[in-house]
């Protein structure tokens, strides 16, 4: 309880896969803007706060998280006053003496936070590559090692080398 209560993790259990009855720690409804006994978790009140984007995706991965070891999978969930944020759970199912798969256990995490930073990165990436597409100008990005990390289009044209033919190559 002390490791997870000020963390970003949360711990659920289904005790029974059949029933689908969870438990959530404490922490586990704090990452969603709850407190514990606001509710009773559930299997169809997890789905029902998934974005709908995420629904049919995140019920197929739980039906077969049971012919696997577990899962460990992204999904946005609605919280009670950020709208959607972005966590990560990860999963072990447990089997009976017979390799039944009886009950499952894991950890939420938010890991909103660097995903947004990685949808802000790709969005500056999107953008340098329309840059240097669309540019006349010849250009080469060389990496920390001074190897040829991109060349632009016009770089190519230019030349009349292929970014394969250059990419890899040390600066002299």
């Amino acid at each position: 309880a002390l490791a997870t209560d000020g963390g970003d993790t949360g711990l659920w259990e289904c005790k029974d896969l059949h029933k689908g009855e969870l438990w959530w720690s404490p922490q586990h409804y704090r990452l969603i803007g709850y407190e514990p006994g606001d509710f009773t978790p559930s299997l169809h009140g997890f789905i029902e706060r998934l974005h709908p984007d995420d629904q049919t995706r995140i019920h197929d991965e739980l039906l077969q998280a049971a012919d696997k070891a577990g899962f460990d999978i992204d999904f946005r969930l609605q919280t009670r006053t950020e709208g959607y944020r972005w966590f990560r759970s990860r999963a072990k199912v447990f089997r009976d003496d017979a390799g039944t798969p009886v009950r499952m256990a894991g950890i939420i995490r938010d890991v909103h936070d660097p995903c947004m930073a990685l949808v802000k990165i790709q969005e500056h990436g999107d953008a340098l590559h329309a840059i240097f597409s669309l540019s006349p100008d010849g250009f080469v990005a060389f990496r920390k090692d001074g190897t040829v990390g991109y060349v632009s289009p016009a770089f190519c044209r230019l030349t009349h080398l292929s970014a394969d033919d250059v990419t890899g190559l040390n600066e002299s």
